[in-house]
C-alpha cells in the first residue's frame, strides 16, 4: 500500500492534503452507509437493474461499488455516471 498526499481540486473545490490509498487485490465498496434493503451481491456491491438502478425504486449506482462493473478504470466509471445520470433523468421524468 501506498499513501501521498496533495492539495487537488474537484470540480472547483480545493482539498487539502486528501489521503490517497491505493490497494492491490482488497476491492471492497463502502456501502455499509446504505439502507440494508438495497440489495448486494457476496462482495457487498449493490446489484442494479440495466438502467443501473438498484433495488431502491429511485436509487442508482454507477462505478466500483455496483455489482459486474469493470473496476479497472476511471473512464468506465465516468461513463457509467453519465449512463445513471441519464436514466435519473429519466426516472424522474416518469414520476411527474
Amino acid at each position: 500500500m501506498t499513501s501521498e498526499k496533495s492539495n487537488i481540486i474537484v470540480y472547483g473545490y480545493l482539498l487539502n492534503n486528501p489521503g490517497v490509498q491505493l490497494r492491490r487485490g482488497d476491492l471492497r465498496p463502502n456501502t455499509d452507509f446504505l439502507p440494508a434493503e438495497i440489495e448486494r451481491d457476496r462482495g457487498g456491491f449493490l446489484v442494479t437493474s440495466s438502467t443501473l438502478e438498484t433495488t431502491m425504486p429511485g436509487m442508482f449506482a454507477a462505478g466500483d461499488v455496483r455489482a459486474g462493473s469493470t473496476k479497472q478504470a476511471a473512464a468506465a466509471a465516468a461513463g457509467e455516471g453519465a449512463t445513471a445520470a441519464s436514466m435519473i433523468r429519466e426516472y424522474l421524468r416518469s414520476q411527474q
